[in-house]
């Protein structure tokens, strides 16, 4: 299925923020950088990760936003996705969908 269209108007700020965070992560907090997983290179070499890039904003955030309340410790299983989103806050969930959604869907 394509990605959904990308709103008119992305935040920039957001997608700045965003964008430091998908790169960075915050090692502080243990958060890794997403591209480690979800970048252009990562999902071509192995297409078992999301392709984030392009995707709607409003998705993306949602998907987070249910990654991090559906989040049980002795049920996390291997999906490493649960504790990342539980450690993110609103704004950040928010500003990594801003960021991804601005970004060009990466081709299979």
């Amino acid at each position: 299925m394509p990605p959904l269209a990308r709103p008119k108007e992305l935040d920039a700020a957001a997608i700045a923020r965003g964008k430091g965070l998908a790169l960075n992560g915050d090692p502080k907090r243990e958060l890794p950088a997403c591209t480690t997983c979800h970048g252009a290179a990562a999902v071509k070499a192995l297409p078992l990760f999301a392709r984030l890039d392009g995707q709607s904003a409003v998705s993306l955030e949602r998907r987070l936003k249910e990654l991090d309340s559906a989040y049980v410790a002795s049920t996390a299983g291997p999906n490493p996705m649960y504790p990342i989103a539980r450690k993110l806050t609103a704004q950040e969930r928010a500003d990594l969908a801003a960021s991804f959604a601005s970004l060009q869907p990466v081709p299979k």
